[in-house]
């Protein structure tokens, strides 16, 4: 009975190069020293495309999850604003007798609850 050679057959590195030695380890540790050398090259292709692909899909989800942030951030700064303003104009006409210091210590106490937006 004769045996045909498998890819197992030589699972000692024959090089002493480095560069040939990790590419061995790396092989011998993922279990890719089972593929001839050929379909290596296609695995990697395949397993390459397929990172490739969920790295950019990854980098537009979370800029669509930044984005979102950003406007919602910007519509509730904008809500506060309006409301800030509100506020001040009826604590200006219907509080015309209160002390002079009260209503602009309430407006300042009201405008430290509105974030400031950095940048545009």
């Amino acid at each position: 009975m004769v045996l045909s050679k498998t890819n197992t057959d030589n699972l000692c590195c024959d090089s002493s190069s480095r560069f040939e030695t990790l590419i061995y380890r790396y092989n011998l540790f993922t279990g890719l020293y089972m593929l001839e050398p050929h379909e290596r090259w296609v695995f990697h292709a395949m397993v390459g495309t397929f990172s490739i692909a969920s790295c950019l899909y990854a980098v537009v989800f979370v800029t669509g999850i930044l984005a979102g942030w950003n406007e919602a951030a910007a519509a509730a700064t904008a809500a506060a604003t309006a409301a800030l303003e509100e506020a001040t104009r009826l604590a200006n006409d219907m509080h015309s007798d209160a002390p002079p210091k009260l209503i602009p210590n309430a407006i300042q106490f009201l405008s430290r609850l509105i974030p400031t937006s950095k940048g545009s």
